[in-house]
C-alpha cells in the first residue's frame, strides 16, 4: 500500500503552514493583488517570530504524522522510519535555531 492511513490529512498541516509563510511574506506588502487579503496586516516581530515557530512546528507535526503514514502502511521499515525521523527533527531543531 501506498500510504493513506491517516486518509491524507497530514496534507492539511502542510496547507495550514504554507498559509501562514503566506502571512509573513505579505505581512508589510501594500498591494493586496499580491494576495488573498491578507496583505499588510503590519505585525509586529515578535508576532512574525511566532508565526514562524507556529509553520515551523506544523512542517515537523506533518512530516513526523507522514513518517507513521509510511511505516504503518507498509512503505518503510522501521529503520527507516527512525532516520526519517531523527532527519526530521534535526532540521527543525537547525531551524528553530535560527528564529
Amino acid at each position: 500500500m501506498s500510504g493513506g492511513h491517516f486518509e491524507y490529512k497530514q496534507y492539511v498541516m502542510l496547507d495550514i503552514a504554507e498559509e501562514i509563510e503566506g502571512l509573513i511574506k505579505y505581512n508589510k506588502s501594500p498591494d493586496a493583488e499580491e494576495c488573498d487579503g491578507s496583505c499588510g496586516m503590519h505585525y509586529g516581530p515578535e508576532t512574525i517570530k511566532r508565526f514562524k515557530i507556529a509553520a515551523l512546528n506544523l512542517r515537523l507535526a506533518y512530516s513526523m504524522v507522514h513518517a507513521i503514514d509510511m511505516l504503518v502502511s507498509g512503505d518503510e521499515s522501521e529503520e527507516s522510519f527512525h532516520k526519517r525521523w531523527r532527519n526530521s527533527a534535526t532540521e527543525a531543531l537547525k531551524e528553530m535555531e535560527q528564529l
